[in-house]
């Protein structure tokens, strides 16, 4: 496994491509929460650059419920196409989670892999992920360092009225099964619609589950007022 992701990374260095410069927009958001039968508040920001050929993109997610559960998430990911096949890119993405909700004190995550364009179209496109990942969690006060094979599927779409988008992503144990079988499946869908001055209203979901029947799984949803705004950096 360790072969194949580097020889991901040399393929994103070899044949990737230079970008133009294009401005950086960021996203901020506070809501209400509910979590299985407890309510919450939750805040959210959000740094992306989207270029022709790169992705950049910093999101930071927070909530806090009633019994004194807490979700933490902060993600980094970036992603550049080839020039030669650009339906075709390289991602690699970093991530700290904590999510008390099902019994994960921390966990320091890394996936890198090849991505596709499946389809394009006026409103919208959906993209589809393969890759290798690997973390070290403390589930349940044990800890583990686990390696998986990463799919994922992703779908934006504009509607006259509202946007929405899904990402599903699945990571599949491969290695160090022998106490904990860390294999799960991430779910999020949001639906959201604009107004002035970079106002919008976001309706959101999110489940996360275990493909073992001990794990424990966990599905919220959300209702928060967002704004949007961009950045004049030249990074």
């Amino acid at each position: 496994m360790k072969k194949i992701a580097l020889l991901l990374t040399a393929m994103s260095i070899l044949y990737s491509h230079q970008d133009s410069t294009t401005a950086w927009k960021h996203y901020m958001r506070g809501g209400g929460v509910e979590s299985e039968s407890n309510s919450g508040i939750t805040l959210y920001y959000r740094l992306k650059r989207t270029t022709e050929f790169t992705y950049r993109d910093l999101r930071l997610w927070g909530m806090v419920l009633t019994n004194n559960d807490s979700f933490l998430y902060l993600r980094f990911k970036t992603s550049r196409k080839y020039h030669t096949l650009q339906d075709v890119y390289s991602f690699s993405t970093f991530s700290y989670r904590q999510n008390t909700r099902t019994g994960l004190n921390l966990q320091y995550h890394i996936n890198q892999g090849i991505g596709i364009f499946l389809t394009s179209y006026g409103n919208g496109h959906i993209n589809a992920e393969l890759g290798y990942a690997a973390d070290v969690s403390d589930y349940l006060n044990n800890s583990e360092k686990t390696s998986y094979g990463k799919g994922g599927i992703f779908w934006d779409h504009e509607f006259a009225l509202a946007s929405t988008s899904l990402e599903i992503e699945t990571f599949l144990q491969v290695g160090d099964t022998e106490n904990l079988d860390l294999s799960r499946t991430l779910i999020e869908f949001e639906m959201m619609t604009s107004f002035k001055n970079g106002l919008r209203l976001i309706a959101g979901a999110e489940k996360e589950w275990y493909h073992t029947g001990s794990q424990l799984h966990d599905l919220s949803f959300s209702l928060s007022l967002g704004w949007k705004g961009s950045l004049n950096w030249n990074l």
